[in-house]
């Protein structure tokens, strides 16, 4: 079946700190800042519901910044997801127990 293969291309590999999807449809350079941005960002929140959405702006509009406009950015525990984005612009990864997907649109 197509499920079946798609799921035996995809692994988990654990690089910077994080358990990321692999393979990325990122280029390393790029995928490295996200994770790390995303990984200083979680660590700064004591309070989820409180900061959360802080976080997952500032991951954003980093890449804004940094890459060009049109990011977007999800982090949580419970979510899933079905995105178009640009080729060689999107990143799944865990960071403790949260979820982050970065991609530009």
């Amino acid at each position: 079946m197509a499920g079946d293969e798609e799921s035996a291309s995809e692994a988990w590999r654990t690089m910077w700190g994080a358990k990321v999807l692999w393979p990325a449809d990122m280029p390393d350079d790029m995928l490295r800042m996200a994770v790390e941005q995303s990984k200083l960002e979680i660590d700064k929140i004591t309070d989820w519901q409180a900061d959360g959405d802080a976080a997952v702006a500032a991951v954003r509009d980093k890449f804004n910044e940094t890459f060009g406009r049109h990011w977007h950015c999800v982090m949580g525990k419970h979510f899933g997801s079905l995105v178009t984005h640009e080729s060689r612009r999107m990143c799944f990864f865990y960071y403790g127990d949260k979820a982050v997907l970065l991609f530009k649109a």
